[in-house]
Formats: C-alpha cells, sequence, structure tokens
C-alpha cells in the first residue's frame, strides 16, 4: 500500500534515480530528502556532510534504419562474392563482345547496374548454375582431406577424373584385386574379363574396387564419397535391388582396413545392415521352396496361380554366406550387431558349394564357412561367461565337443588347403577361443582340465602368431578385414593367459613359447615392413595409412601392458585379481605402476573398443 500524500510531504520523499547523495550510496541506503531541503535525513541526523553523487547515465542511443541497412549489404556483399567465386572455379569464364563487356552485362545501363540491389545479386548468385549443382552435389565433408588439400572442393570433374583412368591403371587395380581374392575368394574374376567389361557391367564393384585398391591420398577420399553418394541415390532413394550392389558393399565390408582412415565416417555397421536389406528384399535368406509361404506372399494364392520355386545359383549361395561371415565376424568385436541367424538353408549352401563348387577357390570360401560356424558358436559361450549367467549348465562342459567338431573340420582339409594363411589364421583363432572358454570366470574346473586348456590355447595363440609373422608382406596387403579381428582378439586372450592367477599354471610356458612382449615386438616390425611395402607398391608417401597406424598402436599397446606383463612373467610373481579381471578398468590416462602415457587413451579390452584407434572408427 503506497503512502498517502500528507504521511510523504511531512517525512520527506526519497530521492529519484540517480539522485541520492554519495554517502546514503556507498551505505547502500535509502536516501530520503528532507522536506524543507538540504541535507537528507540521514546525514541530518548523522551530521555528515551531503552531496548529490555526480553520475552521469549511459545511454543508448538507437541505431537508424539506414546503418542496420548498410550492415546487412555488407554482409550480403560478401556472401554474393564467394558464390560468384566458386562458380568461376566450376565453369568456363563468359564469352566477351569484342567491346569487352560480356554479353549479359551489354544489355544491362550502366545505371541500371549501378543501382542493383545486393538482394538481387544474391538471388543471381544463387541461383545461377542451378543445374550442375543439382545434378551432382558438392564435397559433404571437406574436412576428411589432408593438411595439403585441407578445405579444397570437391567437384564433378576431380570425381569423374578418378573414374575416367587410364587402362593400364585400371588393368593395375583389377590385377591387384584378383590376388585378393585369392585370400578370401568371395568371387572370381575371370582372367580374361578386362576392367572395361566390370566396370560396364557390374559399376557399383567396380567403384568398390577403387576404393579399396586406391592409396590413402585426395582421390580415395573423392571416391568414397562417391560410393556414399551411389549408396543414397540407388539403394536408399531409388530402392534399387540387384547382385552389382550386394556385391559391391560386400567388397567393400571384406577388406575395410584398406578404406579406412583419419576423418573416415563409421560404415561397418550401417554397410552391413544396407547389404542385408538388398538380401532379404532379394529372398536370398531363405530356402527358395520358403519363400512362398502363406503369408508371404498372397496374392499367387489368391489368384490360383502354382508359384514356382526359383533356382538359387552359386554366387547368391556364396552371397548370403559372406555376409554371414561378416556379420558374424563383425558383431564379435562390436555389441550392435546381431548374426544373421544359420539354419538349414546355410548348411545346404555350404554343403552344395563343397560338391559342385564351379570356381577355382571355392575350397578355401567353403573352409573359412565351416570354421566359422564353429567360432560363431564358441563366440556365444564367451558371451555367457561375460554376462556370468548360466542357463544350460558351465560353459566350460562345451568345451570338448566344439574342440573335437574344430578337429573333425582339420582332417577334411588337405595339407596343401590347410597351408592357406587365410584358412591356417582362421583355424588358430578359433582354436584359441574354444580353449579360452570358462577360464577366466569363476566356474569350477577340474585342474588337470584347467591346465590343459589354459596350455593350449597359449599354443594356438602362438600358432596363430607364427602364421601371421611368416606371411609375406604382399600376401598380407590382400588379407580380409577379418584378420586384424582375429589379431586383437588373439591378442587380448594372450594377455589375460599371461595375467591369469592360478598356482598350478606354470608362467614358465609363455615365457618360453608364447611370451607377448616378445611378439609385440615382432608385431611392430611386420607392421613397418607393410607400410614400406605399400608405399612402394602405391609409389606414394602415407603417413594416416592403416600399417602406419599399426606401428604407432602397437608400440603404444606394448608400453601400456609391459610393466605388468613383465611381473607376470617373472619367477615366483603372481598378479593381484585386479590385473586378470579389471585390467581394462585402469585409469585411461596412467598406465600400470603410475606410468603416464602421452597421448593415450584408456582401452577397454572387453568391448574391442580400442580397435577403433587401430583400425579406425568402424561402427561407433
Amino acid at each position: 500500500m503506497s503512502p498517502s500524500p500528507s504521511l510523504m510531504s511531512s517525512s520527506g520523499a526519497p530521492a529519484g534515480y540517480g539522485r541520492s547523495c554519495t554517502n546514503c550510496s556507498k551505505a547502500k541506503c535509502r536516501c530520503v530528502i528532507r522536506p524543507q531541503g538540504g541535507s537528507c535525513e540521514r546525514c541530518h541526523r548523522l551530521g555528515k556532510f551531503c552531496q548529490q553523487i555526480a553520475a552521469v547515465r549511459k545511454r543508448t542511443f538507437k541505431k537508424s534504419t539506414t546503418s542496420r541497412t548498410a550492415q546487412l549489404e555488407e554482409k550480403l556483399e560478401d556472401l554474393v562474392t564467394m558464390l560468384k567465386a566458386s562458380q568461376n572455379q566450376s565453369r568456363p569464364e563468359e564469352p566477351t563482345s569484342m567491346s569487352g563487356h560480356s554479353p549479359a552485362s551489354s544489355t544491362t545501363p550502366l545505371s541500371a547496374q549501378h543501382f542493383t540491389s545486393r538482394l538481387d545479386s544474391l538471388a543471381a548468385a544463387a541461383t545461377a548454375n542451378n543445374g550442375d549443382v543439382a545434378e551432382t552435389p558438392r564435397c559433404l565433408y571437406p574436412c576428411c582431406f589432408s593438411k595439403h588439400d585441407a578445405g579444397a572442393p570437391c567437384s564433378r570433374e576431380e570425381v569423374e577424373q578418378c573414374l575416367q583412368m587410364s587402362d593400364e591403371d585400371a588393368e593395375r587395380r583389377l590385377s591387384m584385386f584378383r590376388d585378393w581374392l585369392e585370400k578370401f575368394p568371395i568371387l572370381h574374376i575371370p582372367d580374361n574379363v578386362t576392367a572395361h567389361q566390370v566396370r560396364s557391367q557390374k559399376p557399383f564393384l567396380w567403384l568398390a574396387i577403387l576404393n579399396i585398391t586406391s592409396p590413402m591420398n585426395r582421390f580415395q577420399l573423392l571416391l568414397r564419397e562417391r560410393f556414399r553418394q551411389e549408396i543414397c541415390l540407388r539403394i536408399v532413394m531409388n530402392h534399387e535391388r540387384d547382385m552389382d550392389l550386394l556385391w559391391g558393399l560386400l567388397t567393400y565390408l571384406c577388406w575395410a582396413t584398406s578404406s579406412t582412415g583419419p576423418g573416415v565416417r563409421p560404415f561397418l555397421v550401417m554397410y552391413s545392415e544396407l547389404a542385408s536389406t538388398i538380401i532379404y528384399d532379394l529372398g536370398l535368406g531363405r530356402a527358395p521352396h520358403e519363400e512362398y509361404k502363406p503369408g508371404f506372399c498372397i496374392q499367387p494364392l489368391v489368384a490360383g496361380l502354382a508359384p514356382t520355386a526359383k533356382q538359387r545359383t552359386n554366387e547368391e549361395r556364396r552371397a548370403v554366406l559372406t555376409l554371414w561371415f561378416m556379420k558374424s565376424t563383425i558383431s564379435s568385436f562390436s555389441g550392435k550387431l546381431e548374426t544373421m541367424t544359420w539354419g538349414p538353408y546355410m548348411d545346404e549352401c555350404v554343403d552344395i558349394l563343397d560338391r559342385e563348387g564351379d570356381l577355382p577357390h571355392d575350397d578355401v570360401f567353403v573352409a573359412l564357412m565351416k570354421i566359422q560356424v564353429i567360432g560363431e558358436e564358441a563366440q556365444k559361450l564367451l558371451r555367457t561367461d561375460t554376462r556370468g549367467v548360466y542357463e544350460q549348465g558351465p560353459t566350460h562342459i562345451f568345451k570338448a565337443g566344439l574342440a573335437h567338431r574344430l578337429n573333425q573340420v582339420r582332417e577334411t582339409l588337405s595339407p596343401e588347403l590347410f597351408s592357406h594363411r587365410v584358412v591356417r589364421a582362421q583355424f588358430h583363432h578359433v582354436e584359441t577361443h574354444i580353449h579360452s572358454i570358462g577360464l577366466f570366470t569363476n566356474q569350477k574346473i577340474p585342474v588337470a582340465t584347467r591346465t590343459a586348456s589354459m596350455h593350449s590355447c597359449a599354443l594356438a595363440a602362438k600358432a596363430w602368431y607364427d602364421n601371421y609373422l611368416d606371411t609375406d608382406p604382399t600376401e598380407v596387403l590382400g588379407m580380409p578385414f577379418t584378420i586384424y579381428v582375429s589379431m586383437s582378439r588373439t591378442q587380448v586372450t594372450l594377455y589375460k593367459l599371461t595375467v591369469l592367477e592360478d598356482p598350478a599354471w606354470d608362467k614358465e610356458i609363455l615365457r618360453s613359447t608364447a611370451n607377448l612382449l616378445d611378439l609385440l615386438d615382432c608385431m611392430i616390425v611386420k607392421f613397418q615392413d607393410l607400410a614400406d611395402t605399400w608405399r612402394s607398391l602405391v609409389q606414394k608417401e602415407q603417413e594416416g595409412s592403416t600399417f602406419n597406424k599399426g606401428v604407432i598402436m602397437m608400440q603404444r599397446i606394448r608400453d601400456f601392458w609391459e610393466p605388468t606383463l613383465s611381473r607376470a612373467l617373472r619367477c615366483g610373481y603372481l598378479p593381484s585379481p585386479e590385473d586378470s579381471q579389471q585390467f581394462n578398468l585402469l585409469d585411461p590416462h596412467e598406465g600400470p605402476d603410475g606410468m603416464l602415457m602421452d597421448g593415450q587413451q584408456g582401452i577397454d579390452f572387453q568391448n574391442m573398443h580400442w580397435m577403433t584407434d587401430f583400425l579406425g572408427p568402424w561402427e561407433f
């Protein structure tokens, strides 16, 4: 309630804004002016000298409409300049008349040009050359380029120049891919088929071949963008489904290590699911007689037509099995992808290819599938060990059956087939994980069984390393992406085996046969040889290639593990449970014993996320 006028006049009125005295202002008190004038009530009561503060209120002047318009026009002028500069790079100069002016400008009076609004200039610049812009989008990720090409735009001419290579270069790329297919024979390109024929008949597959066989430079970045554009246009927008698109995606996935690098966006999970979409839309994921079940296709049944089962080709069978193999591998280290269900139709595909294989390396392909089927079952048991919920009993009781099945597959392989580097690597990888089932849990396993499993696991891991280190660098370059997944998982298993606390486990076996520190030293040298070989093969320097990153990553892993592994391998030392069970919880910025890792990121060994630092951002 406001005071009455009489009360205000008798007791004084408060000073207005900016009119209080200096004493009341410092004391942060209310300054009340007396009716008779002079000093305020507070200064009069305290006997102080009352002086009004000399404050000048800062006033904000409203900007005129003219100044705001001028600022806006300056910004628009900058936009017009940038648009015109970008268009001049992508289109030829307009022909000029004999007077030195362009035909468009000669028809406009000088006075009209002078008073043309900048808004009109911006609209004209934005709509000019609209056909070229709509036809081929510009680079979506300019930050992906190297430091020499940072910020450089991607024009349609540059992308077409990458595709329109010389016949000699195209044949060299195709020959390189044929050599790679011998390591992982998902398909077959006859020797009498030229690169021009592959490009005309399978354009998307040819684009994938160029991506994985190109060195890490600006051209490969352009090819990657073109690959993504083709996926968006053909698969997503036009809803195309054919074998060319399927084989292009599968090829890109199988040799994913050749398509990764700085600035690469995640693609493993997305491309795998796109390939699954094509498989399901084409009906290749189930047997032909299951394609027209009631509820799947009602129209032929309503019309009274007897649907005829389609005949599957071996190419379609290989495509389905290849996708299953890749999704099984990816899901082994990523929790974002589920493996395709292995059913009777998959067994039928393997049996037909085993009996009636019409390609030179179908035996290699079939052997890899048979081994991975057992490896997928072992992987399910390892996931059960991680969860710690044993609904069907302890996992170690299934170990003997899986090992027996793996040995049966080994007996069916000829010596020549088992000497195949990828087949042998896959065999030892699965063997390692079969013997590791239940070892790193609290399951009560008999001492003799547990000790035998640890010894067999160490020998299998050592056999994997021996096979990889003995491979010629030129052969390693063409190995599929699955090799590096098995390498990382075998590496982690051997680490767990080294730091495992078990009185019955003799560490002298590891020190003399499978010393992980010595193996990491050999891997560092191996990756350096691979980097030099790849550099000489492409005849270009590559600082960001996969193998150069492998040298750095292997060195960091060794530095990170060395203190714990050295203590674990000493005589009479048993590491703590934290070393064997919780080593993935180490401080991400500090190694064992307080060892600081310069620039090192935390390594989550259980979920295998640390692979992204080495192999690239696959799915994250």
